[in-house]
């Protein structure tokens, strides 16, 4: 079969009317942990909506489709972009990006997107569609991306992306499902949140500023025995402001939680200890500081219990271990030795 001109397709695709964008609101479901689909980490929304696609395809005699790392990046980075500016609508580069995360040599690609607050009545309002509806039940197409960012407000972007040819060379995840209120556990006890026995699809790193170069977040062998992640930090350019943390993503409910353990070592270039900002924070929302850890270079773990203050009971779906410039800048007077690699071993609520 010949190789349909990419324009076309795509052009069909992004003709489908946005029909979810219409979903009523409705009272969120039950709580429920993330979980994993072929191997893909998901949120519930994400594993709620793929689950419901597949029964779908299932009970009509279609094959169902496998979750894949590569479109599921592409898809929530798709639904972040919708829910930061808050509108629905399609990915105008969804060929460049399916070539790029696995489907180099796909000769069908599709998209739904659609706003709604919760899986079920966006998967119905999906399938009131016709357009959307033809892509779910596409005999043609094998593969499935699918996203889910939450706003502040509860209520949600999901992005789906359909190939039908996939390379499981592109690997794992690289961007953590984000947490959401349907994804939200409730300590009643202690709980350590992370331990980092190797890989965990939940940390990532990022920065704010020009600047500041960073790098990891570094997993060690579980052969090794090291249950930490590690991260770096370096300013590359002198100016004001700006920071960068590694954050890993969950959803918790805090409301019986007292504080929050965290486990951290630090080795500077400049052999002085640096100070670590610790706080919560949700996607797309407002963030908490819990405190600062002053940590001395040379790689000895220090371990710290951060009170939680009222404002940080409600809903949090990140914590993070932040670098600031200020704290940079303390290292040394020369811009070269403003570097540092931290650990972190260890995350515990404490109720």
């Amino acid at each position: 079969m010949r190789r349909p001109s990419r324009p076309r397709r795509l052009a069909a695709v992004l003709a489908a009317a946005c029909a979810a964008l219409g979903v009523g609101l409705v009272a969120p479901a039950p709580a429920t942990a993330f979980q994993s689909m072929y191997g893909v980490r998901l949120n519930a929304v994400e594993a709620r909506l793929a689950a419901l696609i597949n029964s779908a395809r299932t009970s009509r005699g279609i094959p169902a489709l496998t979750v894949t790392a590569g479109t599921t990046d592409l898809a929530r980075d798709w639904s972040y972009n919708q829910a930061v500016q808050n509108r629905l609508y399609h990915n105008p580069n969804l060929v460049a990006g399916v070539e790029s995360r696995g489907s180099r040599d796909w000769r069908a690609v599709a998209e739904n997107v659609g706003r709604g607050w919760d899986a079920t009545s966006l998967f119905n309002a999906y399938m009131n569609s016709p357009g959307h509806r033809a892509n779910i039940l596409d005999r043609s197409l094998r593969y499935l991306g699918i996203g889910w960012v939450e706003r502040p407000d509860g209520s949600g972007y999901n992005t789906q992306v359909f190939v039908d040819q996939y390379s499981t060379a592109y690997g794992r995840t690289r961007k953590p499902a984000v947490g959401g209120l349907k994804d939200t556990r409730t300590p009643t006890a202690n709980m350590q949140v992370a331990s980092f026995e190797g890989w965990d699809p939940r940390a990532y790193v990022v920065r704010s500023g020009s600047g500041i170069a960073t790098g990891g977040p570094y997993f060690p062998s579980p052969a090794t025995g090291d249950q930490s992640v590690r991260f770096a930090v370096r300013e590359t350019l002198v100016s004001s402001g700006g920071y960068a943390e590694m954050r890993v993503r969950d959803a918790l409910d805090l409301r019986h939680a007292t504080g929050i353990r965290v486990k951290v070592s630090a080795v500077t270039s400049s052999g002085r200890p640096v100070t670590l900002q610790v706080g919560t924070r949700r996607e797309l929302g407002s963030h908490v500081v819990l405190g600062t850890v002053v940590v001395p270079s040379g790689g000895s773990f220090v371990t710290v219990t951060l009170p939680l203050p009222s404002g940080t009971k409600n809903f949090r779906n990140a914590l993070y271990v932040a670098v600031t410039r200020h704290a940079l800048h303390a290292l040394s007077g020369s811009l070269s030795d403003r570097r540092v690699s931290v650990r972190v071993s260890d995350i515990t609520v404490i109720v």
